[in-house]
């Protein structure tokens, strides 16, 4: 009976050291912890040290808190028909406290791919809508106001600009929080952001200091958005490859005028006939074509004529 009584005692032992074990929750240093019960995500997030959970039913998933940056980039056509590309980089890092309607954590519902296709829609939206109104070369050079523009929209719940009070460089800030100013249009955004850089500046960092309320992007993705990094405004490959096809086919257009001036005026120098005079001013304007050519000519050899119509270059 003893031993019977013993053994119960060291299960019951085990047992309730494993429910201790597994009701600790250690997480770590710049980490949160969102908890799920039954595979379901709760309310609860545990802050980076020691909590409890109830055992084997709650599980507690660790979330880094660190930076994260993810590449973004958008392709639009400006007012004159071009396409640009904006390229540069997201900085985020997961916030705790963005949740749903039921109060669960957002973020770890969503994936690094998510994020990134999300907001390159919304800016291919944005910029879409401002390319209507500006041409290529506006946007490229002035790719700081863009930049600023793009930072405040990433990061605000409410951009510098749908809150300035016009003539005055500051926003309607009072004990109710900031309200709306007069609508900037879009064709003037970019010259507000270029004349307003120092202001927006000093908000940025208040904001940011203080702990604004989170912009549509942070609220719909459970982030907390560091910083939009603008690396670049340029012609997209494709219209890249379409200057370079223009600029190929024009060349080809000045050597055949230049060509035909040469072989225009050896003819009537040397009285040969117009296809001779061709051939030796393709062997004129390029000697390797007499490698593989044979050129006939009134002199004798290509060389003749060629050495003509190199003294016509001059």
């Amino acid at each position: 009976m003893e031993f019977i009584v013993g053994i119960i005692l060291v299960f019951s032992i085990a047992a309730l050291t494993v429910l201790i074990a597994d009701s600790i929750v250690l997480v770590p240093a710049y980490h949160f912890g969102v908890l799920e019960r039954f595979r379901k995500r709760t309310g609860h997030i545990y802050d980076e040290g020691i909590g409890f959970k109830l055992p084997f039913v709650d599980k507690v998933i660790p979330i880094l808190m660190g930076l994260t940056a993810i590449p973004l980039v958008v392709k639009f056509t400006t007012e004159d028909k071009l396409q640009l590309q904006v390229t540069g980089s997201l900085q985020y890092r997961p916030d705790p406290r963005r949740t749903d309607s039921e109060g669960r954590n957002l973020f770890i519902s969503m994936t690094e791919a998510i994020i990134q296709s999300g907001i390159q829609d919304m800016l291919r939206d944005m910029l879409g809508g401002l390319g209507g109104v500006y041409n290529a070369e506006h946007f490229i050079g002035n790719r700081q106001a863009l930049g600023d523009l793009i930072n405040n929209i990433l990061k605000f719940r409410e951009p510098y600009h749908l809150r300035h009070t016009p003539g005055t460089g500051e926003g309607k800030c009072g004990v109710d929080g900031c309200k709306f100013g007069d609508r900037i249009d879009a064709k003037d955004l970019i010259a507000f952001y270029n004349s307003h850089w120092k202001a927006i500046k000093q908000r940025n960092e208040e904001e940011r200091t203080r702990g604004g309320e989170a912009s549509t992007v942070e609220q719909r993705y459970g982030i907390d958005v560091e910083v939009f990094v603008l690396a670049n405004v340029d012609f997209s490959d494709d219209i890249k490859d379409s200057f370079e096809k223009e600029k190929e086919a024009e060349a080809r257009a000045r050597a055949f005028r230049t060509k035909l001036e040469m072989a225009g005026k050896a003819q009537t120098l040397l009285q040969i006939d117009g296809q001779t005079a061709l051939n030796a001013a393709d062997v004129s304007l390029n000697p390797k074509i007499a490698e593989n050519k044979v050129v006939v000519s009134v002199e004798g050899q290509a060389g003749v004529l060629g050495g003509i119509l190199g003294l016509l270059k001059k």
